[in-house]
This record gives C-alpha cells, sequence and structure tokens, in this order.
C-alpha cells in the first residue's frame, strides 16, 4: 500500500481591473491623487483560495508607456509605485508600501478577500493614489501587476495604459497679507517687507506660481 498527495493546482489571475468608488462604480482607466479606487483581482486556485499565501498589486509608473514584466518593481516609491499585498488567511492582513512619509493610502476597511473555501473569488484592494503620483504625460502610463502566490508557481496578470491626472495644492500660513499704508514706488526694504510668511506647493506634475495683489 501506499499514499498520494493531491498534485498542486497553480493559481492563476484571470482579470484585474480598476474601478471607481463611491456613488455609482464603474470600471475606469484614469486616476486622480487622493481619490479612493478599487482594483478588483479575480483569482482560481484549483486545491481552493485557501491554498494562496499572498495576493498583490503593483500599481506603477512606466516612463515609456509599454509594459514590460521586467519593469514591475519591488518597492514602493512615493512617485511612481505602491505594492498592495494581502496575507491570507480566516483574518486577511493588508499591507501597503510604501508606508510611512507618504500620502498613498491603503483603505483596509474596504478591502475585500473572498471566501477561501471556494476555487475562484475577486480580492479588492481600496486605495487612494498619493498626492505625488507622477501625472502621466504621453507616452507615459500607469499600470496595475496582479500576482497570486501558493508558494510554489504563483499566477499574475495585468491591467495595462492607465492614467494619472494632475494634482496641486497650495498651503499658506495667513489668509492674507496687508502692508498698511505705503508709498508709491516703496521697495520690499526693511521698513515695509513683511516676514513669517511661507507658501507650500504639492504637486505631482509641472506647475506655475502666479502672485498678484488687490488695489
Amino acid at each position: 500500500g501506499g499514499s498520494f498527495a493531491a498534485a498542486n493546482a497553480d493559481p492563476t489571475v484571470d482579470a484585474v481591473a480598476l474601478w471607481t468608488t463611491g456613488g455609482t462604480p464603474a470600471e475606469t482607466t484614469a486616476m486622480t491623487p487622493q481619490v479612493e479606487y478599487n482594483v478588483k483581482v479575480t483569482v482560481t486556485d484549483g486545491n481552493t483560495l485557501g491554498d494562496l499565501d499572498t495576493v498583490q498589486v503593483t500599481i506603477f509608473y512606466d516612463t515609456d508607456g509599454f509594459y514590460a514584466p521586467a519593469d514591475v518593481p519591488g518597492v514602493g516609491n512615493t512617485q511612481t509605485a505602491a505594492i498592495l499585498t494581502c496575507t491570507v488567511g480566516a483574518t486577511p492582513s493588508w499591507s501597503i508600501d510604501p508606508s510611512t512619509s507618504t500620502t498613498w493610502v491603503l483603505v483596509t476597511a474596504s478591502c475585500v478577500q473572498p471566501t477561501l473555501t471556494g476555487s475562484s473569488g475577486t480580492f479588492e484592494f481600496h486605495f487612494k493614489p498619493g498626492k505625488i503620483a507622477t501625472e502621466t504625460i504621453d507616452p507615459a502610463k500607469w499600470h496595475i501587476y496582479a500576482r497570486a502566490d501558493d508558494g510554489d508557481s504563483p499566477g499574475s496578470n495585468a491591467k495595462q495604459n492607465l492614467t494619472m491626472n494632475w494634482y496641486g495644492e497650495i498651503t499658506m500660513n495667513t489668509a492674507s497679507v496687508n502692508w498698511g499704508s505705503i508709498a508709491p514706488g516703496s521697495d520690499f526694504g526693511d521698513s515695509t517687507k513683511q516676514t513669517g510668511i511661507s507658501v507650500t506647493y504639492i504637486a505631482n506634475g509641472a506647475y506655475d506660481e502666479k502672485v498678484a495683489a488687490s488695489s
């Protein structure tokens, strides 16, 4: 007599899609920093989804716009990549890289792990792109690479050719600056200058500054 172990079934990533959230969710190909989106990754594993170790999503910027597996980064970057990971289990663990000094957000409360007893299901990764996730100017694009790993032979797939909209914000430490009464033709010498004023610009692409005075 003898015993036989069941053959391992390699997982497959059947679909990768980017969806909007809130209102009436729909598939989209464009992102705006600080707006919540949902990456839906449909995975099949003949040994059931409980056989999976991790499902990982890498959202990354590609300067030439042509997707290639070699382009997928291994680490996150506030400007060019975010790696979202679901460690599969009875209580799934969700993580993001980069996880510090960044405005990328993994909205873990909205993330979904499907039922693990089935052989197919959709993992949902809710996230917000960071403020400086690079704006796409042709030919550059963003891509999403998804990988399902069961500790043996991983499966993968990708959603290609996405765009990132321009984002910018201005923060000033005072609502206005008042010089009071100043004689015409005065320069910004010691008697007229205002100090302690700061303006902070954050943008994910090119921008212009314009300064104007009221009457």
